[in-house]
């Protein structure tokens, strides 16, 4: 008897115990026997209420498919809103901190349970169709929890279904406030990470739709809305070559400047909305111009267009009152001048205007307000972002670079270190300012990242700087120059125990400075205590920081790579700084320093991230801990890709010290700068048509020159006998001449062996002492080296001469021998091709016979094995059969297993025998084409020597078909 028979509706809701499984399975059996409506509204109310105790939740998905029942019997708006309520209650994952230690594991089960049957999914899109926004907006908060928990599946029945995207879009279009809103976030979630279901959202008109909704709300001074708004924007732009053109094209890059725009109120009270909505666009702005995107440029023209780069310049150098805006629209101004340079021009044509109350606003400079950013903000991640856009300014920016390095004056006083001046005339200051890194300990770090840029890849700048003095000449007459005082400064630091960044910012300078420049690797050497100093620091025992020492010896091995000195008896002169790195310092321990350099946390940190310029966590800094503020410092990603190849060309110049020196091309030059493409490609591809031309000339020649031989070899046996004993006679000079040189170079190294001077007697820069003198010794070597270059063209020339002379020997007997009488007989080639066409035929027909039987094996066999199967099948089916009828069948089956082994003997002995035959098939294929081959090449012969002879031609000889027969086909 059912439970409504038993009693009225009150029964119904009798007490039953709270939160408990049981409660539930009781409900849910209720549920199950409900006769009407109103009857099951009750019930998932009660569930409802008993759902919001987690412990329950479990028992809940149990009952899934009564609840999805409740879909299709019942089509009251209300009891569907309360179900649907329900299943996003017990598939929810909460977010609190309790919860969240517990797990989330019974929500994700009841989500897998969901989306495992498809119908579930296509009833769900059904009832987001509905108009009734009780429907409508549970449907929505729904499928939002059924992305953030199982985001894959769903994605990928929405992207089937052939109006699910639609259907979803229609959610944003809504009247009613609340299914629009709710439906942008669905929107954001349904998008991440499928590039596919973003093209198709982009191409619905999503970015109008979304623009629409912020003109609606307010634009920006809107609230939460117009933050989901951009961030669905930045969701479908992000990553997304397609949607990005598609964005450029129709225009959306030309709405975003009304966003930006702040009022002269906004600049000293800016509301937490429009915070996020400026924040939000920058973002924006950045996906456009990152890195990683190849429509970067056109992007950048397009932004240049639109007015964007002056209100991101605005943002970025005022006094906005807000710290997280400036270091965004910093980071954005960077990437939009970045190797474009029209808007680099037009941000370097730029003056900004403070806003001062005591004073009357003066235009400054934009590079000027950066520096005034670097040396005046307290703000670290603020001063490395200004940094940033320094760099970005000066990239492949060879005119800049040569501007600011000119403007590299004498020091100024201390009254006017920051008045008004020249830019480089106060990086200067701040550079050799290291005293007072007390009071802020990045000023001289800064300045030498700057000067860094500024030098970078640009040969006329780093000559430039090593002419313009600081101060009055020395007593000595040498001038006191920025590398002066740079090397003054790191020993200073060094020896001092001081700063390890600013020891770091001066070696970086410095390898900066002297990589690729022969004068400025010649100016710092002719410093005397320079080279000591590094050697020093080197070899020390755990006295420094492996930092220091790393790029100490990364400084000796640049001096040595780009030393044009080629004076021997000076101390610094390629040889001798070669044998600093191999006895002063060893090789072992020059290349531990750099492998240790490498191996540091902070270098591996700063090589595998390229997308900013340094890794730094602004949480990291705000602890005690300076030194690991410090080591995020050190590196960047484009200074450790310069140590690292520097540090392979070095180890090949150090293994090969007397290989020719080729030029070292500087990192910006090994492709293309911008706007130079075109010209760039036709430089290269007319350097390579000419390196060809120059190629097929010296063939040409060598070709000339071997037909010449080729005469004088064939010309007569007395002058081709008399060049080969001219050539025996040379090669046996040339052995003698060998000999002599091994001779000479084992004596020298005996010397040198018995004259050796202890190493650790050796003054600093000295070669090692043999018995002859040091350049006898090194002429010697030299002269070595040219001798073997000249017995090896030598020997090439004797084999290629001997070679020729040999074939002009052997050719003219066989001419001679030709014209008597032919090589081979026709008449004998064409028996023997047709008495292999005769074999082929017989290997075809023995082929198609055991093709013929193997099918017939085959057939035999499947027929068997589908007599065992069938039999099989009968006795599986019939068990309850009686037993005398078992005997029979299991003998059948065994005696046809028997016939199928012996079935299958026969194949393979028939398939080895066919393997067989195929090779010989094979191998009568290929002899009958080398006969046919020789045949033609016999009657051509015969045909030139007797037309040589003045004999009449005879007729031609029948056509032979130099291809074999069409082979049968093979089964």
């Amino acid at each position: 008897m059912s439970w409504f028979n038993m009693g009225a509706l009150g029964q119904v809701l009798a007490p039953i115990p709270e939160n408990s499984p049981a409660s539930v399975r009781l409900l849910q059996d209720r549920l199950r026997q409900a006769p009407t409506t109103d009857e099951r509204k009750r019930c998932i109310k009660i569930l409802k209420a008993h759902a919001l105790n987690r412990d329950t939740h479990e028992e809940i998905g149990k009952g899934l498919s009564d609840l999805m029942r409740l879909f299709k019997t019942d089509k009251d708006p209300e009891l569907t809103c309360e179900v649907l309520e329900l299943l996003n209650t017990i598939m929810r994952c909460s977010t609190a901190e309790a919860d969240a230690d517990a797990g989330n594991y019974v929500q994700l089960y009841n989500t897998e349970l969901f989306v495992q049957d498809q119908d579930n999914l296509h009833t769900l899109l059904d009832l987001a169709e509905g108009t009734e926004s009780y429907v409508r907006l549970p449907s929505v908060h729904l499928m939002t929890t059924l992305l953030a928990n199982k985001g894959y599946q769903l994605q990928e029945y929405i992207l089937r279904s052939p109006m699910g995207i639609p259907r979803v879009m229609d959610f944003i279009v809504d009247s009613r406030e609340s299914v629009r809103n709710a439906g942008l976030l669905l929107l954001t979630e349904l998008s991440q990470s499928n590039q596919e279901i973003q093209k198709i959202v982009a191409f619905e008109g999503a970015f109008e739709k979304v623009f629409n909704i912020i003109d609606e709300e307010g634009g920006a001074d809107g609230g939460i809305v117009v933050h989901d708004c951009i961030n669905l924007l930045n969701v479908l732009i992000r990553g997304n070559i397609s949607n990005q053109n598609y964005f450029r094209e129709t225009g959306c890059i030309l709405r975003l400047p009304a966003l930006l725009h702040l009022e002269p109120s906004d600049l000293w009270l800016l509301t937490d909305n429009k915070r996020r909505v400026v924040l939000l666009v920058l973002d924006t702005i950045s996906l456009l111009v990152s890195d990683s995107s190849p429509n970067t440029y056109d992007n950048q023209n397009f932004i240049g267009r639109a007015k964007i780069l002056e209100l991101v310049m605005f943002l970025a150098l005022h006094r906005v009152n807000s710290q997280p805006i400036r270091i965004k629209a910093l980071q954005t101004l960077a990437a939009i001048i970045k190797g474009h340079p029209e808007n680099r021009n037009g941000f370097a044509s730029k003056f900004i205007e403070l806003d001062d109350k005591t004073k009357t606003p003066q235009p400054i400079p934009v590079l000027d307000r950066l520096l005034a950013i670097m040396f005046g903000t307290q703000e670290l991640e603020e001063r490395l972002q200004a940094l940033y856009v320094f760099r970005s300014f000066l990239l492949n920016n060879e005119e800049a670079q040569m501007a600011i390095a000119s403007t590299l004056t004498p020091l100024p006083t201390a009254s006017d270190r920051d008045a008004e001046g020249a830019l480089g005339r106060r990086l200067i200051y701040t550079l050799l300012d290291y005293g007072s890194a007390t009071n802020d300990p990045y000023r001289s770090w800064f300045s030498s990242c700057m000067l860094s840029y500024i030098l970078q890849d640009s040969p006329l700048c780093k000559e430039l700087v090593l002419r313009i003095p600081l101060e009055i000449p020395r007593g000595d007459g040498s001038l006191v120059t920025l590398l002066t005082k740079v090397t003054d400064a790191l020993m200073d630091v060094v020896n001092s125990n001081g700063s390890t960044l600013t020891a770091l910012g001066f070696l970086r300078l410095l390898c900066t400075w002297l990589y690729a420049s022969a004068p400025a690797v010649r100016s710092f050497l002719n410093i005397p205590q320079n080279l000591p100093f590094l050697v020093e620091v080197v070899n020390q025992q755990s006295a420094k920081s492996v930092h220091i020492q790393g790029l100490s010896a990364l400084l000796v091995g640049l001096c040595f790579m780009f030393n044009e000195n080629g004076q021997e008896s000076s101390s610094s002169s390629r040889a001798a700084l070669l044998n600093v790195i191999t006895h002063r310092i060893t090789v072992d321990k020059f290349n531990g320093r750099l492998d240790s350099l490498r191996k540091t946390e902070p270098f591996i940190f700063a090589e595998q991230d390229k997308a900013i310029v340094f890794n730094f966590e602004k949480e990291e800094y705000g602890s005690v801990n300076i030194e690991k503020i410090h080591s995020k410092l050190y590196y960047d990603y484009d200074f450790t890709v310069f140590i690292k190849d520097s540090y392979d060309k070095i180890l090949r110049q150090v293994r090969a010290p007397y290989a020719p020196l080729t030029p070292v091309p500087s990192r910006e030059q090994s492709g293309p700068k911008e706007g130079q493409g075109d010209t760039y490609h036709e430089a290269v591809l007319g350097s390579y048509k000419e390196l060809i031309r120059n190629q097929d000339i010296q063939m040409d020649g060598l070709k000339k020159q071997v037909n010449e031989l080729q005469l004088r070899l064939t010309s007569g046996g007395g002058a081709g006998s008399q060049e080969m004993e001219h050539i025996i006679a040379l090669e046996a000079a040339l052995r003698d001449r060998d000999a002599e040189i091994a001779r000479l170079y084992a004596q020298s190294s005996l010397q040198m062996q018995a004259g050796g001077v202890p190493q650790q007697q050796l003054p600093f820069g000295a070669t090692p002492p043999i018995g002859q003198p040091n350049e006898d010794f090194i002429q010697l070597s030299r002269a070595y080296n040219d001798l073997e270059q000249i017995l090896e063209a030598r020997d090439n020339e004797i084999l290629s001469l001997r070679s020729q002379f040999q074939q002009a020997i052997t050719t003219t007997p066989v001419v001679a021998q030709n014209i008597d009488q032919p090589p081979n007989n026709p008449a004998e080639l064409e028996a023997s091709v047709a008495n292999l066409q005769d074999q082929i035929q017989e290997l075809q027909a023995q082929l198609a016979a055991l093709s013929a039987q193997k099918q017939s094996a085959d057939r035999e066999r499947d027929v068997a094995l589908l007599r065992v199967t069938e039999l099989q099948r009968l006795a599986t089916v019939t068990p309850g059969s009686p037993a005398r009828s078992a005997a029979p069948s299991s003998a059948m089956v065994e005696s046809l297993q028997a016939r199928i082994a012996e079935l299958e003997r026969q194949n393979a002995s028939l398939q080895e025998e066919l393997m067989d035959t195929k090779a010989r098939f094979e191998g009568l294929e290929e002899e009958q084409n080398e006969l046919l081959i020789c045949l033609a090449r016999t009657e051509i012969e015969n045909n030139n020597l007797k037309e040589q002879l003045g004999q009449p031609l005879p007729p031609s000889l029948p056509s032979i078909h130099t291809t074999p027969p069409p082979s049968p086909a093979r089964p």
